[in-house]
C-alpha cells in the first residue's frame, strides 16, 4: 500500500515537470526526433543539389529543435540556391542566436557583408513578441520582438502577426544597399465572427481580404494542433487524481491499519470484515493510481504531439508526403560533430 502511495506522488511530480517544460519551450523527445528526420532529409536534398528543398528541411529541423548545425546548413543551402536574401536573413538570426559558434559566425559575416551591399536590410521591432511574414511567406525563426530581414530592391509587404489572426501590414520601398527600421504595435484583441468562406491558414489584411500564407513551394500553411488550454486542463485533472490517490493511500495505511487488523482478525483468516475493508480500500487506491497514470500519460502526449504552443502556421501533413514517408522509416540520432568552412555536407554527422 505504501508503494501505491509513492506511485501517486511520482505521477504528480511528472505532471508538474511536464508543465514546467512546456512553459520553458524546451524541445521534447518528439521535437528532437522530428528535427533529426528533417535534418537527414536536408542532407539528402543537399547532396542531390536540390538546395531550395534542402533549405526548407534544415529550417524545419531548426524550428523543431534550435541548432547551430541546422542553421549553418540552411544558410549554405539558400546561398547555393541563389537566394541571397533568405541566406542573409538566416545569417542575421545566426549572428544573434549563436555568437560563440566560430564557423557559423564566419559564414554569417561573409553572407551579411555581401547582402548589405546588394540588398535592403530591414529591422522589424514588435511591441510584444510576434511572427513576421514578408510577401506572404513566413520568415524563419521563433516568435520574438526583434527581427532582421533582407530583400531585393522594390516594394515589399511586411506583416507582423500575433495569436488570434491579429496582424499589422506595412509596405516598404526597398533600395539596393539601403536599410530601414519599422516598429509594430500589437493590435487589441477583437471578438468577432469569422467571415464566411475564409480560407483556412489565410491571414486577413487590414481590408478584410484573406491572403494565403505559403512556403517556397507555394503550399498553403495553416495553424494546426489543439489549444494549450486542453493541455493545462489535463494537468489539472492529473493533479486532482494524484491528490486523491495520495489521500486514498494514506487512508488505507491508517484506517483500519495493520496492527488493528492483526489484533481483531486473529484466527478469522481472510473472511474477517476488517481485513476485507482494508482490501476494498487498497483496490480503490490501485484504481485511482491507474487513473492518475493514464491521465498523466495522456496529458504528456497531448502536450508533445497535439498542442500548438506558438500558434504559428505549419504545413498540413497531407501536403507534405515526403515528410510523412521519412517519419515512417525512422531515423536514429547521432551527435553533431561540426563543419569546417570548406567541408561538404557529406562529411557532417547527423543532427
Amino acid at each position: 500500500m505504501r508503494r501505491v502511495l509513492r506511485g501517486g506522488i511520482i505521477m504528480g511530480v511528472l505532471a508538474l515537470s511536464s508543465l514546467a517544460l512546456a512553459q520553458e519551450h524546451v524541445p521534447s523527445a518528439e521535437d528532437i526526433k522530428a528535427a533529426a528526420e528533417e535534418f537527414d532529409l536536408g542532407r539528402r536534398a543537399f547532396k542531390a543539389r536540390d538546395y531550395v528543398e534542402a533549405a526548407e528541411h534544415f529550417e524545419s529541423a531548426d524550428q523543431s529543435a534550435p541548432s547551430a548545425a541546422a542553421l549553418e546548413l540552411g544558410i549554405r543551402s539558400r546561398e547555393r540556391a541563389g537566394q541571397l536574401e533568405r541566406a542573409a536573413t538566416l545569417a542575421a538570426l545566426a549572428e544573434r542566436r549563436h555568437p560563440e559558434e566560430g564557423n557559423l559566425k564566419s559564414l554569417a559575416d561573409g553572407v551579411l557583408k555581401r547582402a548589405r551591399a546588394e540588398l535592403h536590410e530591414a529591422k522589424v521591432n514588435c511591441s510584444t513578441p510576434c511572427d513576421v511574414v514578408v510577401d506572404n511567406k513566413i520568415v524563419h525563426g521563433h516568435t520574438t520582438g526583434e527581427w532582421t530581414v533582407f530583400f531585393d530592391a522594390g516594394k515589399h509587404v511586411v506583416r507582423a502577426g500575433w495569436p488570434g489572426g491579429r496582424g499589422v501590414d506595412e509596405e516598404i520601398s526597398a533600395e539596393r544597399g539601403g536599410s530601414s527600421e519599422t516598429t509594430f504595435e500589437e493590435p487589441p484583441v477583437e471578438r468577432k465572427a469569422e467571415p464566411a468562406g475564409e480560407t483556412p491558414g489565410a491571414t486577413p489584411t487590414d481590408g478584410g481580404e484573406a491572403v494565403p500564407i505559403t512556403n517556397d513551394r507555394g503550399v498553403v500553411v495553416r495553424p494546426s494542433g489543439w489549444s494549450p488550454v486542453v493541455f493545462f486542463t489535463g494537468v489539472g485533472v492529473t493533479a486532482v487524481l494524484g491528490g486523491l490517490t495520495a489521500w486514498s493511500g494514506i487512508d488505507t495505511v491508517n484506517n483500519p491499519g495493520k496492527d488493528r487488523v492483526q489484533q481483531e482478525c486473529q484466527g478469522q483468516g481472510t473472511s474477517c470484515a476488517l481485513y476485507q475493508e482494508g482490501l476494498d480500500k487498497q483496490r480503490r487506491t490501485n484504481i485511482l493510481a491507474i487513473g492518475t497514470g493514464v491521465a498523466g500519460v495522456a496529458t504528456a502526449l497531448i502536450g508533445v504531439l497535439a498542442t500548438n504552443w506558438t500558434g504559428k502556421p505549419k504545413e498540413a501533413a497531407a501536403l507534405a508526403p515526403s515528410k510523412a514517408r521519412s517519419q515512417a522509416k525512422g531515423i536514429g540520432l547521432e551527435p553533431w560533430i561540426g563543419i569546417n568552412s570548406g567541408a561538404t555536407v557529406g562529411a557532417a554527422g547527423k543532427f
